[in-house]
């Protein structure tokens, strides 16, 4: 059927209760309309003719603006929803938000006051490590050669471990952080010496997690960094500062004190944290939390 054009004429008639212009399509609410027009309507009559041909009908109706409700719309899923509607994307976490997040979510994972690595021998997946007591009680990850036969002394500390990697092994020891677990292709990858390096930087991650909860997750980050091949080792302490020593600026204390406001991130720690994997990033998916949880895994006993 042609639709009707509406002008003032016919919307005057309308008014006065003509129904050759109906002023909506023709319907089951058609008659209801025009039998009302003129008359006084009751409040029930007149929520029966908004339910069935709306507002606008009902308010013709009486000659006058009804507060009326409208029906409820039945509800919609999801995938119905207009682009209008679509939610819009929450605005990234700044770096101190990230840092934050990560360290409430391994202290929830972890328990308080957990007790760090007892000395003894565990195992990676690039090879087995020894825990022995650091100042303080804090564990101290060392590794030797009987362990890793054929490989060179390299270190205990990160500007003598960090070196040891190529860019293009790091991507293997940061998803070994996330997965608990390497590939033999990926392995083979690998001389004794930089299995080392890798065993003892995989142990290193679950030894900071005592230190701070959530400094994993920055290392993992830092980690990351240095695949880039035109990343320099040395700038690994600026991207973790926390693998400093607290004279230098860093130390166990040093995201306690960002927490808190005694210090300010430098450009490079920020970007670090700015570039940590996100649950909220990733819709607090499974395999976000599967990787939380594999970071505060601690390496099995050897």
């Amino acid at each position: 059927m042609r639709r009707q054009v509406r002008n003032a004429g016919s919307e005057s008639e309308y008014g006065a209760g003509h129904e050759h212009r109906p002023r909506s399509r023709p319907g089951p609410a058609g008659g209801a309309v025009a039998r009302s027009a003129g008359r006084p309507m009751t409040a029930n009559a007149v929520r029966t003719l908004q339910l069935t041909a709306g507002n606008a009908a009902a308010v013709a109706a009486v000659g006058r603006a009804v507060p009326v409700q409208r029906a409820p719309a039945p509800p919609r899923s999801d995938d119905e929803m207009s682009v209008d509607e679509t939610p819009v994307d929450e605005k990234p976490m700044d770096a101190e938000s990230r840092l934050r997040r990560a360290h409430q979510r391994a202290k929830d994972r972890l328990g308080e006051g957990e007790a760090p690595l007892a000395p003894g021998e565990y195992q990676t997946p690039f090879g087995p490590y020894t825990v022995t007591q650091g100042r303080g009680g804090v564990p101290w990850i060392r590794s030797n050669a009987r362990q890793h036969p054929g490989s060179e002394t390299i270190g205990e500390k990160y500007e003598q471990v960090v070196p040891q990697l190529d860019a293009d092994q790091f991507g293997i020891l940061t998803n070994a952080l996330r997965s608990g677990e390497v590939s033999s292709e990926n392995l083979d990858r690998l001389d004794a010496t930089q299995r080392r390096a890798a065993a003892m930087l995989y142990a290193i991650a679950a030894s900071e997690e005592n230190r701070f909860p959530g400094a994993g997750k920055a290392l993992r980050s830092a980690l990351d960094r240095q695949s880039d091949p035109y990343h320099e080792a040395p700038e690994f302490l600026e991207d973790f500062p926390m693998g400093k020593a607290s004279k230098a600026g860093g130390g166990a204390r040093y995201y306690q004190d960002v927490l808190s406001g005694k210090k300010q991130l430098t450009a490079e720690a920020r970007a670090t944290l700015e570039a940590m994997s996100s649950s909220s990033d990733e819709n607090a998916s499974s395999s976000s939390d599967s990787e939380e949880e594999t970071a505060g895994k601690r390496p099995g006993p050897a």
